[in-house]
């Protein structure tokens, strides 16, 4: 049972892996290393595709609001067109008709076939 030391030491060393324990603990900082690059750069890819996605959105949504404005523009054009016109014939209305309801002479729009009102 004379068992030298380095007999006890190869039989360590063989049961905790031989020459890959001692690859693994000299590689160990360099393996860590690599895996926290690989991590950041899957993490710089996905935010990277999501950013892409979300100025793809933010396009859309510009288009839209940009298109969206234009025919709230025109419908509200049109609107005013209309109300000056509306405003248009009041006015010419009130200029040209008479306003007395029991006038003999009263003929509408025209005012000169009435003698009372006013220009």
């Amino acid at each position: 049972m004379n068992t030298e030391w380095w007999e006890i030491f190869i039989s360590v060393f063989g049961a905790l892996g031989g020459i890959e324990s001692i690859k693994y603990l000299l590689e160990r900082r360099v393996n860590m290393r690599r895996a926290r690059s690989q991590a950041d750069s899957d993490e710089f890819h996905v935010l990277r595709e999501t950013t892409e996605f979300l100025q793809q959105q933010m396009k859309m949504k510009e288009e839209l609001s940009v298109e969206q404005n234009s025919r709230l523009r025109d419908l509200q054009h049109s609107l005013f067109e209309e109300c000056e016109k509306r405003h248009r014939a009041e006015i010419d209305l009130a200029i040209y008709r008479c306003e007395l309801t029991d006038c003999p002479h009263r003929l509408p729009p025209r005012h000169d076939s009435c003698r009372h009102t006013t220009p």
